[in-house]
């Protein structure tokens, strides 16, 4: 967290099609502090010494773009860019996501270390938001290589065929 005494925490939205992106309100989980919305894509929340906070705000999630994301009861599907935001100035520290899906759901990205996994750590916030990712409980995956490189393919099912479609 930002070091020092009452300083001001600027969180920040990477990418911002429109007002819709991030859906007011924002509000700040513990001890009531008041968030000032600065433009479109950044907040202001008073640090008041703390080590940290908790932020809560609704992103809007139906969007078929690829640039964005889909968040809707049949699955996941998200680009970080769009849905997390970061600390102003401090987009180079560590981070860290933590999924916890329904249950049947499965996780994929290009960064699982094993099926089950459900945190992963950052060096930044860029390659955090560089790891779309699939949560749902139907996709099917494929390994395949093409003039020795090896390709890793993923197809999310919206039928009845329980993720066994072919990717």
């Amino acid at each position: 967290m930002v070091a020092g005494a009452l300083c001001s925490v600027r969180f920040r939205q990477e990418r911002v099609r429109d007002a819709t992106g991030i859906c007011p309100p924002i509000t700040l989980c513990d001890k009531g502090r008041p968030v000032t919305r600065i433009d479109d894509q950044t907040w202001r929340v008073p640090a008041m010494n703390s080590r940290s906070l908790t932020i809560t705000y609704k992103v809007f999630g139906n969007d078929l773009s690829g640039t964005f994301s889909q968040l809707d009861p049949r699955h996941a599907n998200f680009n970080g860019g769009s849905v997390f935001m970061y600390i102003v100035n401090h987009k180079s520290d560590p981070v860290k996501l933590v999924i916890n899906p329904p249950s049947a759901w499965r996780i994929i990205n290009g960064r699982m270390e094993q099926t089950d996994q459900r945190e992963w750590k950052f060096p930044n916030w860029d390659i955090m938001i560089d790891t779309p990712t699939e949560i749902a409980p139907d996709w099917s995956r494929e390994e395949f290589q093409v003039q020795g490189k090896k390709y890793d393919m993923m197809v999310h099912s919206f039928g009845d065929e329980g993720g066994k479609r072919a990717a």
